[in-house]
């Protein structure tokens, strides 16, 4: 069975550093006919026989050229085993295999590609790290890009200044795939995530980086503590540009500090400008026990607009002791909160609750008739003791002045296989 070389099959496996195959690599046979003669070689990718190999690289490099496919493919799997084994002749043996990378990507010899970008991501070598870079930004197919981001995480510390670099280029093509990769390190090498944070924290501050999920997902890596207090204060400032508030708002979601929950209950009910579904997000994801009633009490606030955001948020965490506050919202005075309490209930999913919905059916306003319509069509299924109370209701709407919700209504019966009238 072949056994190809990747560069990661472990060095010096005995005692004595031999391999076992060392009259591979002595007597009167010339190492590299020796083993490219084997077609089922298995090789070891050790200390000893690539220190051996590197004597013999130009020959290596030589064969490259050669006309027979297998002693090209063989003779670059062994330069990327020179390459990742034998530290002091990367000199020579990574541009080598960088070559052997953009001949490939030229040729789309998308397989020989791949191995050379494994290899290069085991080498710490720099010149290994802007060829991978500037693969990502110039030369990388989508479906690749994948393994080169591996190779990236592989080199570790060596990638992250390039990665730096690159990021901060304005119009850079490629720039969540390089932030993927410095995303992938620091999860990696967490002891590596303090640079990252000096790094990312004044690129944030001074908006030279836009904030988006590829940057929300650094930052729930990094979680950084100086950064987060900045963002909190940023959050809080009414003058702050709309859209850099709305970003910062949004990475909350993703932060686990608990100073973040407190402030957006404090900016929901007292910051008429804050914007609200970001806000209403951050504390879905920090889903505290102890913010409960805290939640429940925005349901029944005064302002409309708090009790929308109350019975999101209660929806969105399918709280079941928010049952009772939702209910009370079905006879909300205005129809956009009665809707909003409709869809908190379809995602908490209680049955007790399925009556209180069928009666929906008969709301003066037509948009939460229309949700109502889709959420019994789907919540059919799940609940099968209320199942004729729901085919009843649809039925009923069926016959709704309103033409869309007529039209929704009778989809949803024959979607259900049920009649248009009882029988």
């Amino acid at each position: 069975m072949t056994n190809k070389l990747t560069g990661r099959e472990p060095a010096l496996p005995t005692a004595d550093g031999l391999t076992g195959r060392e009259p591979f690599i002595g007597g009167d046979a010339s190492i590299i006919q020796a083993l490219l003669q084997l077609d089922d070689a298995d090789f070891a990718s050790t200390e000893v026989l690539a220190a051996r190999l590197a004597g013999v690289l130009p020959h290596l490099a030589a064969l490259l050229n050669d006309e027979d496919q297998r002693k090209r493919s063989q003779a670059a799997r062994l330069i990327g085993m020179v390459a990742v084994s034998h530290p002091p002749s990367r000199a020579q043996s990574v541009p080598l295999l960088v070559g052997i990378l953009d001949d490939a990507v030229q040729r789309r010899d998308w397989p020989t590609m791949l191995m050379a970008v494994e290899f290069l991501g085991n080498t710490s070598d720099q010149q290994a790290v802007s060829r991978l870079v500037d693969l990502v930004e110039h030369g990388a197919h989508f479906e690749h890009l994948p393994q080169i981001i591996s190779a990236l995480v592989q080199l570790g510390e060596t990638a992250l200044s390039p990665l730096f670099a690159s990021i901060r280029q304005q119009g850079s093509r490629h720039r969540d795939y390089l932030l993927m990769a410095v995303t992938g390190i620091a999860r990696a090498h967490p002891q590596f995530i303090p640079d990252v944070t000096t790094w990312i924290t004044p690129l944030i501050l001074e908006r030279q980086l836009d904030l988006d999920y590829t940057v929300y997902q650094l930052l729930q890596t990094l979680c950084p503590t100086e950064l987060i207090i900045s963002l909190l204060q940023v959050a809080q400032d009414r003058e702050q540009d709309p859209q850099f508030r709305k970003r910062v708002l949004g990475a909350f979601a993703y932060l686990s500090d608990p100073r973040i929950p407190d402030l957006m209950f404090e900016l929901l009910e007292n910051d008429d400008t804050v914007p609200r579904r970001q806000t209403e997000r951050a504390i879905c994801a920090h889903r505290r026990r102890e913010d409960i009633p805290r939640i429940i009490a925005l349901i029944r606030h005064s302002d409309p607009r708090i009790r929308r955001s109350g019975l999101f948020i209660a929806g969105r965490r399918k709280l079941r002791s928010a049952i009772p506050a939702v209910l009370e919202a079905l006879s909300d005075g205005q129809g956009a909160t009665r809707q909003y309490a409709v869809i908190a209930l379809w995602r908490i999913r209680e049955s007790s609750t399925l009556p209180a919905l069928c009666g929906m059916i008969d709301d003066r306003a037509k948009p939460v008739r229309r949700t109502i319509v889709t959420i019994l069509a789907r919540l059919h299924p799940h609940f099968s003791e209320h199942q004729m109370d729901i085919i009843a209701a649809l039925r009923k709407a069926s016959r709704d002045p309103d033409e869309e919700v007529k039209r929704m209504a009778r989809w949803a019966l024959h979607h259900l296989g049920a009649s248009l009238e009882a029988p």
